[in-house]
């Protein structure tokens, strides 16, 4: 599959299935400020939290298409396969889908992910093997700590400051390249004079 990173804050997304699983698919939805949908008779007790908490919106039923036809993006998160399949095959041409059961049957998954301030990194193995999936992962959370967090926003502000500018292009590729050493990560003051040292440019 095609690795790309989608927009989906503001988007009308649906989840069939109210299990562990389903709730691992919610997760990232809901810190992206997507508008969740679930749709089961019964739900988790991680899923009933979230609901508690106001982040997705819940029908107790069974779903039928007209629950999901307008769905930006859409999940068949069920313990079924035979059900999963039949959600998909519902659903419109022009939908995000994905099922839990057999990643060849939609047009996207969801991978892991991890997230450190505006790092995003995916991991897939296209459906081999989610426990290796999920050991790189575990591996990639050691390998970029917290520090992360303030170190990208760091560049992002910094990032802006440089491409606005008067400088030439030479001057401005050389900045960028320089505030990715590894002192401005690991020094909050050494950010801080870098910052100040736009402001004299």
């Amino acid at each position: 599959m095609f690795p790309v990173m989608i927009n989906v804050s503001g988007k009308e997304c649906v989840i069939i299935g109210g299990g562990e699983i389903a709730y691992r698919k919610v997760l990232p939805l809901v810190s992206e400020g997507a508008i969740v949908t679930v749709i089961s008779p019964g739900l988790c007790d991680d899923m009933k939290e979230l609901l508690s908490r106001g982040k997705i919106k819940v029908l107790h039923k069974e779903a039928v298409k007209e629950d999901y036809y307008h769905a930006f993006l859409l999940v068949a998160a069920t313990n079924s396969k035979i059900l999963n399949e039949e959600i998909l095959s519902n659903a419109q041409e022009n939908q995000l889908v994905s099922s839990v059961s057999d990643h060849e049957l939609g047009n996207f998954h969801i991978p892991a992910s991890i997230h450190r301030g505006r790092l995003t990194i995916g991991i897939s193995t296209s459906g081999a093997s989610p426990h290796l999936a999920k050991k790189i992962k575990k591996d990639l959370l050691d390998r970029f700590d917290e520090s992360y967090i303030e170190y990208t926003d760091f560049l992002w502000k910094a990032r802006k400051k440089i491409n606005q500018s008067e400088l030439g292009h030479k001057e401005k590729s050389e900045l960028l390249l320089r505030i990715t050493d590894e002192e401005y990560r690991h020094s909050e003051l050494n950010r801080k004079d870098f910052m100040e040292l736009l402001v004299r440019k």
